[in-house]
């Protein structure tokens, strides 16, 4: 049972062989200089490891604080956008509550207006009918007169002797003086 790690694919024979059994590391480590020296490797790699896991651990924690911080800004411009809503929210509100009471006030305006107009037009009409009442009136009245006078004229030129003449005359004559 071997295990072959391939490191690099440059071919298919390179890798690491992992089965300590295979590699007969046992039977090395009875050598002190051996032991020494895998001593020497593993302090340097895990040295080197530990430098690599904290580089990395650091790398971890940096991107962490940016996802923290780019966290924080999207939080603050979801605040920020869901305030910009209940503003809009709020002012769409108002509009249709101004919107509202500005078609009542137009409505009561506009009856005021009607019934203003229909009162003048009530009015109008009535002093129409007066006017034509008194045209027609007058009219009557232009025609009763003529007709009198008509009458009165004929009734003169039948009557027109002295004695009616000297009557007439005195009768002037007369309202002449009371004055």
């Amino acid at each position: 049972m071997t295990q072959i790690i391939p490191l690099f694919e440059l071919s298919q024979n390179w890798g690491i062989n992992t089965n300590i059994f295979e590699t007969n590391i046992i039977n090395l480590a009875s050598d002190h200089k051996v032991v020494f020296f895998i001593g020497i490797v593993i302090i340097i790699i895990g040295d080197t490891f530990k430098s690599l896991l904290l580089k990395r651990k650091e790398s971890i924690l940096l991107n962490l604080k940016e996802a923290e911080t780019r966290a924080e800004n999207v939080n603050k411009l979801v605040l920020n956008a869901k305030n910009k809503l209940e503003e809009a929210i709020n002012k769409t509100k108002e509009i249709d509550l101004e919107t509202i009471t500005l078609a009542q006030n137009e409505k009561i305006k506009f009856k005021n207006e009607i019934n203003n107009n229909i009162k003048q037009l009530k009015k109008l009409k009535e002093l129409t009918i007066s006017l034509k009442k008194q045209k027609v009136k007058n009219q009557i009245s232009k025609k009763i007169i003529i007709l009198t006078l008509d009458n009165i004229n004929q009734k003169l030129k039948v009557r027109c002797d002295k004695n009616f003449q000297n009557s007439i005359n005195n009768f002037y004559i007369t309202l002449f003086r009371k004055l």
